[in-house]
């Protein structure tokens, strides 16, 4: 029967491994540094906190728009002026993208629409949009002051579309600004 030698460095090397990788050998008590409370129980959460993503901001100014814009609506009183959000492209693109607009828009495009495709003079879509713009700051303004849930919904979205801003300008290489 042939032994085979092992060599003399064979038996070190677990021990060196474990040496070098900084892997205790003997079980050792934890201690505050490895997580512990001084009372000697562990956490039972932890916490932390990071720089949210431009995706993760671009929700939340989605669901923070969503949630004013079904809180004007339940509170206004002129259906003409309630909002309504869909994902359309814009001409030349087949990206789609969210865009809310009250409903006195649609109405103002399909009665021009309308006048012209019947071949009648038809009054300037810009000034009656205008005329409608500055009732729905007056209804806005109005609204915020009664209602200090619409207010705070208003301040909110104005928070995050700032945090979304300021994230952008901070990385504009970011892979997810696309």
């Amino acid at each position: 029967m042939t032994r085979i030698k092992k060599p003399w460095f064979g038996e070190l090397l677990i021990p060196l491994a474990w040496f070098f990788s900084g892997l205790p050998l003997q079980a050792q008590e934890p201690s505050v540094a490895d997580g512990e409370t001084l009372s000697g129980r562990l956490p039972e959460e932890i916490t932390v906190t990071g720089q949210a993503s431009v995706r993760n901001l671009r929700n939340r100014v989605d669901v923070a728009e969503d949630r004013m814009y079904a809180l004007f609506n339940e509170l206004n009183d002129d259906d003409l002026y309630d909002f309504h959000c869909i994902r359309e492209a814009r001409i030349g693109t087949r990206l789609q993208q969210k865009v809310c607009r009250p409903r006195y828009m649609d109405e103002v495009g399909s009665e021009d629409s309308y006048a012209f495709l019947q071949g009648r003079q038809f009054v300037n879509a810009n000034s009656r949009a205008s005329y409608y713009n500055n009732l729905l700051q007056e209804k806005f303004k109005s609204l915020m002051l009664e209602s200090p849930e619409f207010y705070r919904q208003v301040l909110e979205l104005d928070a995050l579309n700032q945090a979304l801003a300021e994230r952008q300008r901070s990385r504009p290489d970011d892979d997810e600004n696309d």
